[in-house]
């Protein structure tokens, strides 16, 4: 397991390192290393679950994949954010709810800056 960890690791740093360009939607890259490791693994599927969505470009970790042909389901709870996922991304499947292990009411927190809302 720890091999497994270390080779993704130096994949990961790798990547940042040489095929970094600066075009990153994601806010610490996430998407370009998901396209690197999709298309180290030769993986043909071309769809993803984005939960906890967040905008549908800004700090968003599947814009990238969806600009590039992909489609999936994003799962965001703030409904302002989702409103401009069905917007902005009316090929994917969005869902304004929250998904967690169990089926209860929950209390969804909002603050003024909305990349910190929470349950």
């Amino acid at each position: 397991m720890l091999k497994k960890i270390s080779n993704l690791i130096n994949v990961i740093s790798s990547f940042r390192h040489e095929y970094h360009d600066g075009y990153s939607f994601s806010q610490y890259s996430e998407d370009k290393i998901i396209h690197t490791l999709v298309t180290l693994h030769n993986i043909k599927y071309k769809n993803f679950i984005d939960i906890g969505a967040n905008h549908p470009v800004k700090y968003n970790n599947s814009f990238y994949q969806y600009r590039k042909g992909y489609f999936g389901i994003n799962i965001e709870p703030n409904k302002r954010k989702y409103q401009l996922l069905t917007k902005v991304r009316p090929n994917d499947t969005n869902l304004n709810l929250a998904i967690g292990e169990m089926d209860s009411d929950e209390i969804f927190y909002h603050y003024q800056n909305d990349m910190y809302d929470t349950l």
